[in-house]
């Protein structure tokens, strides 16, 4: 695998670990978030604990590239809900920008 790469799936195994966690932890800004965008407070638990696994899966797609590809796919898709969500809750695109630029193909690259 690429150096870029790994950079770029270590960066987002950061992002799903940090915001996993809030959401685990029932953190006010994420309780905030879930709240404008209608999701209960078990579905961001659910949420929050796929984001920890997909950090896992990116994580160990380092070492085996097969898993980085499932993992890569569920990421997209968890990104794919969260757009969706955001486009319901009328937010501006500045708002669903960060759902757009993480479900990058991480196993792919140009370099």
């Amino acid at each position: 695998m690429h150096l870029t790469t790994t950079i770029l799936m270590g960066l987002l195994a950061l992002l799903l670990i940090a915001t996993g966690t809030m959401k685990l932890l029932d953190n006010a800004t994420a309780r905030g978030n879930a709240d404008h965008l209608g999701i209960s407070a078990n579905l961001s638990r659910a949420i929050g604990i796929a984001e920890i696994a997909g950090a896992a899966g990116l994580i160990l797609g380092i070492f085996f590239v097969p898993l980085a590809i499932i993992t890569a796919t569920a990421v997209l898709i968890l990104m794919i809900g969260a757009i969706v969500y955001h486009a319901r809750a009328h937010d501006s695109f500045t708002a669903i920008l960060p759902a757009v630029l993480s479900p990058r193909r991480p196993w792919r690259s140009s370099c």
